[in-house]
């Protein structure tokens, strides 16, 4: 006997939805730290979001809709909603997942939000959270300072950290200026051809040296690989020998996978990517686009270069379980 849906218990309805919303949202999402420009460690706005699409049991019918609004207020909920001005309207959004979420950081927030700076000081997201993440993502403005950060942040907290994105403006041609992330939903975009992408940077290390995107790619890699965990090794066994505790006592106590004792080696992917951002067209058809090329940071006749603007103490900071916060960011573009 063949039982129709619209025939079943609510109760077993629900369960089925229930079921049916978790695997909505389970798409991997980025996580855009905010706010973008920080100098404080506890300006990091938690608990850390991602944006999700609607899920697509709302598409379905009104029953199917009113099920997922009222259950969101549920803690059970794997999706909720919050208002965004942008949208003019209340969006979906779910806690970050640092085992399947992209975690995204600035050369304007990374120091205080992500790296560690002493063994007794914790950054602005926190232990717990960067012991989850196993995709990081740094714009290339960033990771060009030679990423001497990395090996440290792998030893302290990102023990199990699998990839390492370096981001740049555009996956179309090289460009050599900082930028600031998308304000929309977004994701991350693998560039095609880095190795051909190319352009006089505009760097003092290389003054009018032609180099491509990938070469910056490889760049902060070597330099992660091949200099900083040594010298940062040297520098803690100083610090342990300091504490009265045996050098190489932080090492011999790693257990995470982003680290190869014997070979003594990270064994982390990277890859060089653009944004790209969720946009609906006005005949409703939905896309994703490049952005990012439209919010550089430009440089005044002065060389003084444009950046974002930076949360004071005395400005008030909205809830961004109710306010979607990173519509805020919007407001040079």
């Amino acid at each position: 006997m063949t039982v129709s849906f619209t025939n079943l218990p609510l109760e077993i309805k629900q369960q089925i939805w229930q079921l049916a919303l978790h695997a909505a949202v389970a798409e991997p999402e980025v996580c855009i730290v905010w706010p973008i420009h920080q100098i404080d460690y506890d300006q990091v706005s938690h608990p850390l979001l991602v944006d999700t699409a609607f899920p697509v049991l709302m598409h379905v019918c009104r029953e199917w809709r009113d099920f997922v609004i009222t259950f969101s207020s549920s803690t059970r909920s794997p999706v909720r909603f919050r208002f965004s001005r942008q949208a003019g309207c209340r969006v979906p959004y779910r806690a970050f997942r640092g085992d399947t979420d992209v975690l995204f950081a600035s050369m304007y927030n990374f120091e205080k939000a992500v790296q560690y700076h002493a063994l007794d000081l914790e950054p602005g997201v926190g232990r717990q959270t960067l012991e989850t993440v196993r995709h990081l993502a740094v714009d290339w403005v960033w990771w060009n300072k030679a990423a001497s950060w990395l090996p440290e942040l792998v030893f302290r907290a990102c023990r199990d950290l699998e990839k390492v994105s370096v981001v740049f403006p555009s996956s179309r041609r090289a460009v050599w200026k900082a930028f600031q992330a998308p304000a929309r939903r977004c994701k991350l975009r693998p560039v095609e051809g880095a190795d051909d992408l190319s352009t006089v940077a505009e760097s003092s290390r290389t003054p009018g040296k032609v180099v491509s995107v990938q070469s910056q790619v490889d760049y902060g890699q070597d330099s992660a690989e091949d200099e900083a965990v040594f010298s940062w090794q040297n520098e803690l066994d100083l610090h342990e020998l300091e504490l009265g505790e045996p050098p190489g006592a932080y090492f011999a106590a790693y257990t995470g996978s982003a680290w190869d004792k014997e070979r003594e080696k990270l064994c982390l992917e990277y890859e060089a990517a653009a944004f790209v951002q969720f946009k609906r067209s006005e005949d409703g058809s939905e896309t994703w686009v490049e952005a990012c090329e439209d919010r550089l940071f430009e440089e005044d006749a002065d060389g003084v270069r444009q950046e974002p603007p930076i949360l004071t103490p005395e400005q008030p900071t909205r809830n961004p379980e109710e306010w979607r916060v990173n519509d805020d960011d919007d407001y040079a573009f």
